[in-house]
């Protein structure tokens, strides 16, 4: 079965949890939110990217959460949630080992096909 992507985890996260807490008012049900993603993003980060990777972008994600207090006070509560979710979602893209990774051996399968197909039509037209 195919890992969930953490970008998507470590944002359900950090946006569901704000958005739990807010709406309904009870900051330890938005914290378990937040507490979930994160426990699901670490299993998946820990599978594909090792231990010490997933530690650090574990300890990315809750200095995300964190960060976003002070940074609340000075452009908002949502843009803040924002501007933390976007940069987790990135270092989650970058460092988290299966989104990426994915993604390049995609790549490298459809350039190999590729050039197996150039080869074959190069090899029909010499004999024509």
């Amino acid at each position: 079965m195919a890992s969930p992507s953490t970008a998507i985890l470590s944002a359900a996260g950090l946006v569901g949890g704000y958005a739990t807490a807010r709406q309904t008012g009870n900051r330890q049900l938005g914290g378990a939110v937040l507490a979930a993603a994160g426990t699901a993003a670490f299993a998946v980060w820990k599978r594909n990217a090792g231990t010490a990777r997933a530690v650090a972008l574990t300890a990315a994600y809750v200095g995300a959460f964190g960060g976003s207090h002070p940074l609340a006070k000075k452009i908002g509560a949502w843009e803040s949630v924002g501007v933390v979710t976007a940069g987790m979602s990135g270092l989650a893209l970058l460092l988290g080992g299966s989104d990426t990774s994915r993604a390049v051996q995609g790549a490298k399968r459809a350039a190999k096909k590729a050039e197996k197909q150039a080869l074959k039509a190069a090899a029909a037209a010499a004999r024509v």
